[in-house]
C-alpha cells in the first residue's frame, strides 16, 4: 500500500487465518457489508475514493487474496440481472477472472469437455444467479460436488469465499415458511471457509430476518431470534460495517472536501382527482369494508378475505386501468358456477408471495389470484351486490369495463396527466427534448408499466427511442442495451419506465438526477432500493425524487405522508422497517383512523 493510500483511504486489517492484510476500502454505492472473517475490524479512518461499482468494498479483499493466493475458490451469487455488471467489474477494475455458469454456459462447457463435465468442479471463479442456483436439480449437483471435494481434501472446506450480493433477498422469513432462496442459502454456507454478504439494507425491521441472516453468516456467534441479547447486539458490531452518505459527506465537510453524495430532495406532486376517479375510490374502500364485515361474521375466511382486500387495494393505489384488470378476473371468478376450496385460494397466495424475478410471470399469478378469490367468494355475492355494482359502475364511467384494458385509455387519469406535466415541465424545450435531463418512472406492476408506455409513446412519440422501459424477466443481452442506452449522453432516451427488476444494483446515475413513484411500495425499504438507482456514488447532480399526493382520497394522503417519513429517517429505516409495515396493515386492512396510525407510529419510533 503507498502512502497516498494511507492518506486517503481506509485502512482495513483484513484477517485470513493467522495473518492480515492492510488493504483500501472505497465508499462504493452501498454503504453496508456484513461478513464473517475476511473483514473484521474497519477503522476511523477516511473514505478511498473510487469509481462507482455496485460492491466496491468486496472486490479489494478479493483481489488482494487471489493475488496472494490465500484463496482460489470463489463464488458470487447475485441477482441475474446482475451477473455480466459483476463479471465485467471484476475484470476491469481488478483483472480477476470469472465465469457466469448458467443453463447454457454448462451445456457449453459439457459441449467442449464431454457430457460428465461438472462447472462446479472444474471453474475456481464463478459468478451466477440465485434462482439458477435454488434449482433443484442444479442444486443438488453443487452439493454433491463440495461433499465429493471435501471426501477428498479432508478437513479443508470445498469453496474458499461466498460472495453474495444483495443479501436481503435470501433473507429467512418473518413468520411461517422460508423462502426457497433462504433455504439454498443455508444448504450453501457451510461449505465455505469465508463468507462475505453485501447489501444496502441488511435489516428489514424484523429482528427473527435479521437474526437468521447473521446465523448463516457465523452459526458461531448468532441464532435466529425475535429479539437480541445485550451480547448479541455488541457481537453485531464484529460483523457488521455500515457507511452511510452522510457520514462521508460530513467528513468530507470536515476536511474542506466537496460532498461526495448528492443532495436529495423529495417533492410531492398534487393530483386533484376527478369524480370519476373519487367515486371509484369511495366504491372500493366500501367493498373492502363489506369484505371485513364478512370477517367478522366467518372468521374461518380471514385468510382469503385479507388477501382479496390487500391485492385490491394495492392495485389501486398504483393506477385504475391495474386495478380494473385485477378486478374484471375477480368479477369472472365470481360467474364460475363450480365452487373453488380455500386451499386454492392459499395456493395461489402463495404462488403470488414466492420470489420471482420475472415481472410477466408475477403478473400472471397476480391476475390468477384475483380470478381464485372470485371464485371462492362466490357464496358470499349475495351480500355484496350493492358494492359489486358500485365498483362496476365506477370502472363503467372511466370505459374501463371490459378486457383487455392494458391499451385503453380511461376517461380521466390524474395520475398520467400529472406525469405528463412533469415531462413537459423538466424534459421539453417546446417541441423538443432537453436532453440535459433524463426521468425514471417506478412501478411495482408490469400492467401498470405497459399502460404508462402506451400513453407515454402516444404522448411523445414512440419512433424516436425516447421512451424505454426495463421489467423482470428481460434477457441479459436486452437489459445490458438498455442500461447503456440509458446511461449513454449521446443516445435518444429520455425516460425510462420499469418495475422493481431494475432496483437492485443497476448504476443510472450517471445520465439522470429525476425519479418518480407512480405508486409507492407498501415495503419502505424497496423505495430506498429505487431511489438508490440515481441517488448513490457518482452522482454529480443533485437528486430529486417525486411523488404523488392528494386531499382528494385518503390512500394517497396517507402513503404520502409515509414516504415523507420514510425520507426523514432513511439512514435508520432498517431499524424501523418493521413499524411501517405495522402502520399499513393498521391503515390498509384494519381500516384504523390515519390520525391513529400515525400517532402510533410516532410513539413506536420514538
Amino acid at each position: 500500500m503507498t502512502n497516498a493510500d494511507r492518506r486517503n483511504g481506509t485502512t482495513v486489517e483484513l484477517a485470513y487465518g493467522r495473518g492480515a492484510l492492510p488493504l483500501t476500502l472505497p465508499p462504493g454505492a452501498k454503504p453496508t457489508v456484513i461478513r464473517k472473517a475476511v473483514l473484521p475490524k474497519l477503522a476511523d479512518g477516511r473514505a478511498a475514493v473510487n469509481a462507482a461499482f455496485a460492491n466496491p468494498v468486496a472486490s479489494p479483499p478479493l483481489a488482494e487474496l487471489v493475488r496472494k493466493r490465500r484463496i482460489r475458490r470463489v463464488l458470487i451469487l447475485t441477482p441475474a440481472a446482475l451477473r455480466t455488471q459483476w463479471q465485467q467489474e471484476m475484470e476491469d477494475k481488478f483483472s480477476l477472472g470469472f465465469d457466469i455458469v448458467d443453463k447454457a454456459a454448462t451445456h457449453k462447457l459439457q459441449k467442449d469437455m464431454g457430457l460428465d463435465a461438472n462447472p462446479w468442479r472444474a471453474l475456481p471463479r464463478i459468478i451466477t444467479s440465485y434462482h439458477y442456483l435454488r434449482q433443484p436439480d442444479v442444486l443438488e449437483q453443487f452439493i454433491a460436488n463440495c461433499r465429493t471435494t471435501q471426501s477428498h481434501q479432508g478437513a479443508q472446506l470445498p469453496w474458499d469465499l461466498l460472495i453474495v450480493d444483495e443479501a436481503h433477498n435470501l433473507m429467512p422469513s418473518n413468520f411461517g415458511q422460508d423462502s426457497d432462496l433462504s433455504d439454498m442459502l443455508r444448504l450453501l454456507t457451510p461449505w465455505f471457509e469465508h463468507r462475505l454478504f453485501l447489501t444496502a439494507t441488511p435489516h428489514n425491521g424484523h429482528t427473527r430476518c435479521f437474526s437468521g441472516l447473521l446465523e448463516q453468516l457465523d452459526p458461531v456467534r448468532f441464532t435466529r431470534t425475535p429479539e437480541f441479547t445485550d451480547k448479541e447486539r455488541q457481537m453485531i458490531g464484529d460483523v457488521l460495517i455500515r457507511r452511510l452518505k452522510s457520514e462521508i459527506n460530513g467528513q468530507d465537510k470536515e476536511a474542506g472536501r466537496p460532498p461526495r453524495f448528492a443532495t436529495r430532495y423529495l417533492e410531492p406532486l398534487p393530483l386533484y382527482l376527478p369524480k370519476a376517479e373519487k367515486e371509484l375510490a369511495t366504491a372500493v374502500r366500501a367493498f373492502c369494508a363489506a369484505l371485513k364485515r364478512q370477517i367478522i361474521a366467518a372468521p374461518e375466511a380471514r385468510t382469503v378475505l385479507n388477501f382479496a382486500i390487500e391485492v385490491l387495494r394495492k392495485r389501486l393505489l398504483s393506477s385504475s386501468v391495474t386495478f380494473a384488470d385485477s378486478w374484471l378476473r375477480f368479477k369472472a371468478g365470481l360467474a364460475e358456477r363450480e365452487a373453488t376450496q380455500a386451499s386454492e385460494v392459499l395456493a395461489a397466495k402463495r404462488a403470488l408471495q414466492e420470489d420471482i424475478d420475472d415481472d410477466q410471470e408475477r403478473e400472471s399469478r397476480n391476475l390468477h389470484a384475483s380470478h381464485v378469490v372470485g371464485a371462492w367468494m362466490h357464496p358470499y355475492l349475495g351480500s355484496l351486490t350493492a358494492e359489486v355494482a358500485a365498483v362496476d359502475a365506477a370502472l363503467h364511467a372511466l370505459k374501463l369495463d371490459q378486457l383487455p384494458v392494458v391499451n385503453k385509455v380511461p376517461t380521466v387519469d390524474a395520475r398520467f396527466d400529472r406525469l405528463k406535466e412533469l415531462v413537459n415541465q423538466r424534459l421539453r424545450n417546446a417541441e423538443s427534448w432537453n436532453r440535459d435531463e433524463r426521468l425514471i418512472v417506478f412501478t411495482e406492476y408490469k400492467t401498470t408499466l405497459d399502460y404508462v408506455v402506451n400513453r407515454l409513446e402516444s404522448e411523445f412519440g414512440a419512433d424516436s427511442g425516447a421512451i424505454i422501459q426495463l421489467y423482470g424477466g428481460m434477457s441479459d443481452e436486452d437489459r445490458e442495451r438498455i442500461k447503456l442506452a440509458f446511461n449513454d449522453p449521446d443516445s435518444p432516451v429520455q425516460i425510462l419506465v420499469a418495475t422493481d427488476a431494475a432496483s437492485e444494483g443497476l448504476n443510472l446515475q450517471h445520465t439522470a438526477r429525476l425519479l418518480i413513484h407512480f405508486e409507492i411500495p407498501w415495503n419502505p425499504s424497496r423505495l430506498e432500493q429505487r431511489n438508490g438507482r440515481i441517488d448513490r456514488h457518482g452522482q454529480s447532480r443533485d437528486v430529486t425524487i417525486y411523488h404523488f399526493a392528494s386531499d382528494d382520497d385518503a390512500d394517497l394522503a396517507f402513503v404520502a405522508r409515509v414516504l415523507e417519513k420514510v425520507n426523514d429517517i432513511r439512514e435508520d429505516l432498517g431499524s424501523v422497517g418493521e413499524l411501517f409495515d405495522a402502520a399499513f396493515q393498521r391503515r390498509m386492512m384494519e381500516f384504523n383512523d390515519d390520525k391513529f396510525v400515525f400517532s402510533e407510529l410516532e410513539r413506536e419510533i420514538k
